[in-house]
């Protein structure tokens, strides 16, 4: 019955964010160890009944009731991937309480290593996305010093499991909720440049922890939302940073390391720590943004820099009016507009644009317009059909 559990935790899963999904997924998860202990041990099935004591056939009686046999019992097993999907459903829950369930969750899967079999009741070891999905779920706690405080804890709890292979997606994951929980102040720019560092240090022996395109990305949000008054050297990292990412595409519109995110939050560090003249900052901007439409990562926050940066003339020169090229978007994994105004549509919208792409957008209308005229007249014609027959 593993999978048969297992797949309806993973039906809670893609429920992420309603109320109440974390908890009955861990009821879940709870109830596969009770049929496990059932497998293990037997069940002893009370009845009212019951006047005189019975026997399971092994010798052992009770006065209570009927024991069942482990034999006559479906067979389960409890594997990581059930623990993780709890886990990812705390991480998403946005409850405190949540986040210390998740971390109780995985201690128990850590401990495992100190228990006997019959002990451990068929709980797994951890694996590292065990430990990245509990780390993140550490951004839904009030006290942020705390919250970064538990998870260099798990951090190095990861370190400690002699079985396990230390991955750099847990390091990212610590990146990651540093800009959640210590956003807006200094000490997030100090924070995401030493752990990059601590993992270009242990990368020498665990070539496993280099640094990847996640990580540098994350670090260039740490720059864009941290304020401090060294602009120039804020930017500067930023730049280097993202100039290390644009080294791993192949060509000028790939986009198989850089990211909208990547974008927007450069365009964010150039709109905050810039302090050269406006015409520099606007030109740096327009250069951005152009990069960022050739490859396809035209976001709806990318847009939103870019207009704020330039005049209402000059972001119609460069945009244009109405629906965006298709292959200005087509890589965007955050919040995408499909229009010049930022919006996905509305009333009084279309694709008609000189010059750009649009999927035969304005054909595929017409002929819309065509099958909805002939299917109102095919109405009309058998309402009158009806009224002459009667």
């Amino acid at each position: 019955v593993t999978a048969a559990y297992t797949t309806l935790i993973r039906l809670y899963a893609k429920l992420r964010g309603t109320k109440e999904v974390a908890t009955n997924a861990r009821k879940t998860l709870d109830r596969m160890h009770f049929v496990h202990d059932v497998m293990m041990f037997g069940y002893e099935e009370n009845r009212a009944s019951a006047k005189k004591e019975t026997s399971d056939g092994n010798g052992t009686t009770t006065s209570s009731g009927v024991i069942v046999s482990p034999e006559h019992i479906a067979r389960i097993e409890i594997r990581p991937n059930a623990y993780n999907l709890v886990l990812g459903l705390y991480r998403d829950s946005r409850n405190a309480e949540d986040a210390m369930k998740a971390v109780e969750l995985l201690q128990s899967m850590v401990n495992v290593g100190k228990k006997s079999p019959e002990q451990c009741r068929g709980t797994p070891l951890p694996t590292t996305q065990s430990f990245e999905y509990t780390i993140l779920a550490l951004a839904s706690m009030k006290d942020a010093e705390q919250a970064i405080a538990e998870a260099n804890r798990l951090v190095r709890l990861m370190e400690a499991q002699e079985y396990l292979e230390p991955s750099v997606t847990v390091y990212n994951a610590l990146i990651e909720l540093c800009c959640k929980t210590m956003f807006i102040t200094p000490e997030l720019f100090d924070k995401a440049i030493n752990i990059l560092e601590t993992l270009k240090e242990k990368s020498i022996s665990h070539p496993q922890l280099t640094p990847n395109a996640e990580t540098l990305s994350l670090v260039i949000k740490a720059c864009s939302l941290s304020e401090r008054e060294d602009h120039e050297h804020v930017l500067k990292t930023a730049t280097d940073l993202f100039s290390q990412l644009v080294a791993k595409e192949t060509d000028e519109k790939s986009a198989v390391a850089l990211t909208d995110s990547c974008y927007f939050h450069l365009m964010k560090c150039v709109s905050m720590h810039m302090e050269e003249n406006e015409e520099d900052k606007k030109e740096r901007m327009l250069e951005l943004f152009s990069e960022a439409c050739q490859r396809g990562l035209a976001s709806a926050g990318v847009l939103t820099l870019f207009r704020n940066s330039v005049s209402e003339e000059e972001y119609r020169l460069t945009v244009g009016e109405g629906r965006l090229a298709d292959g200005w978007v087509k890589n965007v994994t955050g919040p995408k507009a499909l229009y010049t105004d930022g919006t996905k549509g509305g009333a009084g919208k279309n694709a008609r644009r000189e010059g750009k792409s649009t999927s035969d957008w304005a054909k595929k209308q017409r002929e819309r317009d065509i099958r909805h005229v002939a299917l109102k007249e095919a109405k009309k014609a058998r309402k009158l059909y009806k009224k002459i027959k009667s």
